[in-house]
């Protein structure tokens, strides 16, 4: 994600909701302001891992690497959370995100300071953020006007049909996020040299095979699920250089439903009542 620099309010209520806009949002875990937890959508849950195909000790790990990208790739919906360094350098630290394949998404981002919640459906998207953000965002906004700011906020906010850069960072955040090139790419920048088998172990109660895959960008701890179809259930890459953070990603909910709900009038801001 690169959302450019934290926003900050000008002390001006409708600036506040012309500020947030332009803000793309994502990434679930609750958010900490109860406002906020009530419009939070219900996100995928984690489920048994589906299916047949057990990558056994026979299967090579070059072959076993391309089955992982091919069964998180084919998944009809997936739960992705994506954690990464708490530095000055990383302004999205944490990331949770439940999504199919035609467009319907929730979740939230976590920042430094709170957090922004996000839908879509379709063609349609809203995001608001929790106080924590607000306040942490507030610039000069006096705290006479700072309770109408929360106010608003807390609202879904829709985003334009026209604004089209919005749109594409929901659409790029509600998808496996890069990680398809860290399992195994041909991709330029990604391509993988080499993937070897690092040994067994769980993760969150799921028998795992750990693969090591070396490419281009980095060095990727991949953790293949070790009963029915395998699916990737946690990745772990270390860059290379500095260009990019560390970050793990893990993935659960592969085929759950998915309930991603429209935000119901009272809960939408309507700008004409600002």
């Amino acid at each position: 994600m690169n959302r450019g620099d934290p926003v900050r309010f000008t002390g001006w209520v409708p600036a506040g909701l012309a500020v947030l806009a332009a803000v793309s949002l994502a990434g679930c875990d609750a958010a900490k302001d109860t406002s906020a937890d009530a419009n939070t959508p219900t996100a995928v849950g984690s489920s048994p891992i589906p299916g047949s195909a057990t990558p056994s000790e026979d299967t090579g790990a070059l072959e076993l690497a391309k089955k992982a990208r091919e069964a998180l790739a084919g998944a009809a919906t997936v739960t992705l959370r994506v954690d990464k360094p708490h530095t000055e350098q990383v302004r999205v630290w944490s990331q949770a995100v439940s999504y199919d394949r035609q467009g319907n998404c929730a979740g939230e981002s976590g920042y430094a300071h709170g957090k922004i919640f996000f839908r879509a459906i379709g063609n349609e998207s809203w995001s608001h953020t929790d106080r924590e953000w607000v306040e942490a965002n507030r610039g000069g906004t006096s705290d006479e006007n700072m309770e109408a700011v929360v106010a608003m906020m807390l609202k879904w906010q829709p985003v334009r049909p026209d604004d089209e850069a919005v749109r594409k960072e929901y659409r790029d955040d509600c998808t496996e996020q890069g990680a398809l090139d860290l399992i195994w790419s041909e991709a330029p920048g990604y391509k993988t040299m080499k993937v070897v088998r690092a040994g067994t172990g769980t993760v969150d109660g799921t028998p795992v095979v750990i693969l090591r895959s070396t490419g281009y960008a980095g060095v990727s701890t991949v953790s293949v699920a070790a009963e029915g179809a395998p699916y990737p259930v946690k990745v772990e890459f270390a860059p290379s250089t500095g260009a990019r953070p560390a970050t793990t990603y893990t993935f659960s909910g592969f085929g759950a439903p998915l309930q991603v709900e429209r935000p119901k009038p009272e809960e939408i801001f309507d700008s004409k009542n600002k």
